[in-house]
């Protein structure tokens, strides 16, 4: 058998297939989109999430992009919407026109339509015990909802509203401000940047009640999916630059810009408890000083919610917590805990820890700068560098936890370190409960199911300094282990 010809290679976001004419993008479609249905879109820019729902919206087969990585939020933003999608495939010349086959799994581009492959063979099925750990299950696009609700989670541990927020941008780039100007005519004047578009339709009187609808719409699908299991959603986290993590984004952005996109939001919510009920909680992503919760807090009450409380009858509450995803967050995570519980007479319900970020900003190497080398050995070594099992991150992690279980606080894993084979079973001894994309849940589950074995803690945590070790050369690790050993005996897993 002849192997097919493979024409590109990117970094993949699910497992998926799909077969058609590719078609080069070209931001005439934003006028004119049906030529989108059905196609293999290639996008050789840098892409907007907003022009990635875009294309996802309307009808196209598969994704290819020049720019990106693994942690590249358009193809998160795709590959949750289900359409087999790569990033990082470079600009390559003469593939508009040309009929391929995307194997996402692979992460290949072939020529032609696919070869037939062998069945893959059926999986049997794993009972897991009542009393393993959950496993909850994060969801960026809203079309993600059916199958992260079939997938057995305990609930939505993280739901992005800035997938949401973008759809509704890419629905309607006809509306008009209340200039007269419309959506398409701002992004323009933006220069594409849909940042700032949104912030500012967020403070519009003519078309912000569009932005509500659609956080309302997609926590009120949510709701009705996920019955009454819990729904957890994150505000507004959205960069001005795709490759910007360190900018004006996340919590400081929505209360720096006067916090309408907060109140929108919490509106949302509130007209979801009252038609359908439901078990809602807030997270705010990026916390860097204390002021951002409160504020938040504020905000959410002028909204006509209220903090859960034990035993209260007050209408429309919600669980509310804060991700640590920065050292100025995990340094804070006492005070911070502290003083919440003496403002508010509670400690806040849920915290939780997102690994991508806190692995980029602790060792000040972006997530994805890699797939800026041209040079594929620094690319390489680059990727190397950024490692969420580093112990730096890893004790920021297990330290967090530990002060958030002295507070009757909940703990959460956001980031990708939830389904690692090496973190999750660390994490499950000190009782952090990993929220993952729905393609990994029932493999976290079975971890957790594994946490229950005699011997299990023991097992995952020599697992681990066996990996921190060798990162050492030979003659020194024992004195790397003998620091391990000094900070698990003063920090002991629950």
């Amino acid at each position: 058998m002849t192997s097919p010809n493979i024409l590109a290679l990117g970094t993949q976001g699910t497992s998926a297939t799909a077969t058609g004419t590719i078609l080069e993008w070209d931001d005439d479609f934003l006028e004119n989109p049906e030529p989108l249905s059905g196609a293999i879109v290639y996008d050789r820019q840098q892409t907007p999430l907003f022009r990635a729902a875009f294309i996802v919206e309307h009808g196209a087969a598969a994704l290819l992009m020049a720019e990106g990585g693994k942690n590249y939020h358009p193809l998160i933003l795709a590959t949750e919407a289900g359409i087999p999608t790569l990033a990082g495939i470079g600009k390559i010349d003469n593939l508009a026109g040309r009929l391929v086959t995307v194997d996402a799994g692979s992460g290949h581009v072939y020529e032609g339509r696919p070869v037939p492959a062998e069945a893959s063979p059926v999986l049997p099925a794993v009972n897991i015990p009542p009393a393993a750990p959950t496993v909850y299950v994060n969801v960026g696009y809203p079309s993600g909802l059916n199958e992260a609700a079939a997938v057995g989670a305990a609930g939505i541990g993280l739901m992005r509203t800035e997938f949401a927020a973008v759809k509704t941008l890419a629905l309607h780039l006809d509306a008009r401000l209340d200039n007269g100007s419309t959506w398409r005519q701002l992004l323009e004047r933006e220069r594409g940047n849909e940042a700032d578009a949104l912030y500012l339709i967020a403070k519009d009187r003519a078309t912000s009640h569009l932005l509500k609808a659609g956080f309302r719409q997609v926590v009120a699908e949510a709701v009705e999916r996920f019955g009454a299991r819990e729904v957890i959603v994150r505000t507004l986290d959205i960069a001005r630059r795709l490759d910007e993590p360190m900018g004006n984004r996340g919590i400081r952005r929505c209360i720096g810009s006067g916090g309408e996109t907060i109140s929108l939001l919490c509106q949302g919510i509130r007209e979801v408890l009252e038609e359908r009920g439901g078990q809602i909680g807030l997270i705010l992503p990026l916390v860097s000083h204390y002021s951002q919760i409160k504020a938040t807090v504020d905000i959410l009450i002028e909204s006509g919610l209220n903090l859960r409380r034990p035993g209260s009858d007050a209408p429309h509450q919600i669980t509310f917590g804060w991700e640590i995803e920065q050292p100025a967050a995990s340094q804070n995570n006492r005070l911070w805990l502290s003083a919440f519980a003496a403002e508010f007479g509670q400690p806040p319900h849920m915290i939780g820890i997102g690994t991508n970020d806190l692995t980029q900003f602790t060792i000040a190497l972006g997530r994805d700068a890699h797939t800026e080398e041209t040079d594929a050995e620094m690319a390489n070594y680059l990727r190397g560098l950024y490692d969420e099992h580093d112990f730096s991150i890893v004790r920021q992690i297990l330290e967090s936890a530990l002060q958030c279980h002295a507070a009757g606080t909940r703990v959460f894993m956001l980031g990708q370190a939830g389904a690692d084979p090496i973190l999750a079973p660390l994490l499950f001894t000190y009782r952090v409960t990993p929220s993952v994309a729905a393609a990994r849940v029932k493999q976290v589950q079975l971890l957790a199911a594994q946490s229950l074995a005699t011997g299990a803690k023991e097992k995952a945590l020599n697992a681990y300094k066996n990996w921190v070790l060798g990162n050492y050369p030979p003659a020194i690790r024992a004195t790397v282990e003998h620091e391990l050993d000094k900070f698990f005996a003063t920090t002991p897993a629950p």
